[in-house]
């Protein structure tokens, strides 16, 4: 067993040290958002533990779906608000297109009376 654990996590250890996850989110957010980790942290607090579209608690781990995702314009890169993974997820599979999202929303509420 532990020989398996080894061969799996070779090369992967600094992965799971804490303070390396921290470092490298760190580095991801300047990257793609273009703030720090504690601006990014910041917002996170000022928003509070809801989802900006759902209303629900952002409480899920990673890759759960209810993890908390900061949202963002791909056009302007305007930073917009956290939102759960899914619904970061279903927006964007709409092309962040007002229109065909108020589309599908009228489409759920003939379909689902």
């Amino acid at each position: 067993m532990a020989k398996c654990i080894k061969a799996m996590t070779r090369g992967k250890s600094r992965y799971l040290d804490p303070a390396h996850r921290r470092k490298a989110l760190g580095w991801s957010i300047k990257r793609v958002f273009g703030i720090s980790l504690w601006e990014y942290e910041l917002r996170k607090k000022c928003q509070g533990p809801l989802c900006a579209i759902c209303l629900e608690p952002m409480d899920g781990e990673h890759n759960s779906g209810r993890e908390p995702t900061l949202d963002h314009n791909h056009k302007t890169g305007e930073i917009r608000e956290f939102l759960h993974a899914t619904c970061n997820k279903a927006i964007g599979l709409m092309g962040d297109d007002p229109v065909k999202l108020r589309q599908a929303a009228t489409y759920l509420e003939k379909h689902n009376e």
